[in-house]
Protein backbone atom coordinates (compact mmCIF):
# COMPACT_ATOMS: atom_id res chain seq x y z
CA UNK A 1 0.00 0.00 0.00
CA UNK A 2 2.91 2.61 0.67
CA UNK A 3 4.52 1.89 -3.00
CA UNK A 4 0.97 2.68 -3.93
CA UNK A 5 0.72 6.15 -2.24
CA UNK A 6 4.59 7.02 -2.73
CA UNK A 7 4.05 6.32 -6.37
CA UNK A 8 0.69 8.39 -7.04
CA UNK A 9 2.18 10.77 -4.84
CA UNK A 10 5.61 11.07 -7.44
CA UNK A 11 2.86 11.44 -10.12
CA UNK A 12 1.02 14.19 -8.97
CA UNK A 13 3.88 15.57 -7.60
CA UNK A 14 3.61 15.26 -4.24
CA UNK A 15 6.19 14.26 -1.73
CA UNK A 16 6.20 12.79 1.77
CA UNK A 17 7.85 14.12 4.86
CA UNK A 18 9.28 10.83 5.78
CA UNK A 19 11.06 12.27 9.26
CA UNK A 20 7.23 13.57 10.50
CA UNK A 21 6.05 10.06 9.42
CA UNK A 22 5.65 7.45 12.31
CA UNK A 23 4.08 3.74 12.58
CA UNK A 24 2.09 2.64 15.55
CA UNK A 25 0.16 -0.33 16.36
CA UNK A 26 -2.78 -0.75 17.93
CA UNK A 27 -4.61 -3.91 19.29
CA UNK A 28 -3.95 -6.91 20.21
CA UNK A 29 -0.73 -7.26 18.42
CA UNK A 30 1.11 -4.04 20.16
CA UNK A 31 3.23 -5.75 21.89
CA UNK A 32 4.97 -7.93 18.58
CA UNK A 33 8.16 -6.65 17.20
CA UNK A 34 7.44 -6.08 13.11
CA UNK A 35 9.31 -5.51 10.53
CA UNK A 36 11.03 -2.33 8.74
CA UNK A 37 8.25 -0.18 7.05
CA UNK A 38 9.89 1.68 3.96
CA UNK A 39 7.95 4.82 2.13
CA UNK A 40 9.67 4.70 -1.23
CA UNK A 41 13.49 4.20 0.00
CA UNK A 42 12.86 5.82 3.44
CA UNK A 43 12.59 3.61 6.47
CA UNK A 44 9.85 5.28 8.92
CA UNK A 45 10.16 4.19 12.38
CA UNK A 46 7.85 2.69 14.66
CA UNK A 47 6.82 4.83 17.52
CA UNK A 48 4.90 3.85 20.91
CA UNK A 49 3.61 7.11 21.54
CA UNK A 50 2.61 10.05 18.62
CA UNK A 51 2.19 13.99 19.34
CA UNK A 52 -0.84 14.63 16.45
CA UNK A 53 -2.41 18.47 17.52
CA UNK A 54 -0.62 18.72 20.45
CA UNK A 55 -2.48 15.17 21.62
CA UNK A 56 -0.21 12.41 22.67
CA UNK A 57 -1.76 8.91 20.98
CA UNK A 58 -0.32 5.96 22.60
CA UNK A 59 -0.09 2.32 21.37
CA UNK A 60 -1.88 -0.50 23.17
CA UNK A 61 -4.23 -3.10 22.98
CA UNK A 62 -6.49 -0.51 22.76
CA UNK A 63 -6.29 3.29 21.06
CA UNK A 64 -4.98 6.01 24.16
CA UNK A 65 -5.27 9.54 24.05
CA UNK A 66 -3.31 11.57 26.45
CA UNK A 67 -4.43 15.03 26.68
CA UNK A 68 -2.58 16.29 30.22
CA UNK A 69 0.02 18.20 28.19
CA UNK A 70 -2.69 20.35 26.69
CA UNK A 71 -4.37 20.83 30.10
CA UNK A 72 -1.05 21.76 32.09
CA UNK A 73 -0.45 24.36 29.47
CA UNK A 74 -4.12 25.29 29.53
CA UNK A 75 -4.11 25.84 32.75
CA UNK A 76 -0.50 27.74 33.09
CA UNK A 77 -1.77 30.27 30.05
CA UNK A 78 -5.03 30.97 32.25
CA UNK A 79 -2.81 31.13 35.61
CA UNK A 80 -0.57 33.61 33.62
CA UNK A 81 -3.92 35.71 32.34
CA UNK A 82 -5.08 36.20 35.97
CA UNK A 83 -1.68 37.37 37.07
CA UNK A 84 -1.73 40.15 34.32
CA UNK A 85 -5.45 41.01 34.95
CA UNK A 86 -4.79 41.53 38.34
CA UNK A 87 -1.31 43.57 38.08
CA UNK A 88 -2.39 46.93 36.56
CA UNK A 89 -0.14 49.74 38.05
CA UNK A 90 3.00 47.81 38.96
CA UNK A 91 5.97 48.15 37.30
CA UNK A 92 7.54 45.94 34.51
CA UNK A 93 10.17 44.49 36.89
CA UNK A 94 7.78 43.52 39.68
CA UNK A 95 5.69 42.00 37.44
CA UNK A 96 8.10 40.07 35.75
Amino acid sequence: MLDICSHTAGDLSLQFNCSKSHCMMVGKAAAVKLQNVYLGYTHILWSQTIKYLGVHIASGKSLCFDVKSMKSSFYVGLACNSIFANANGLDEVALL
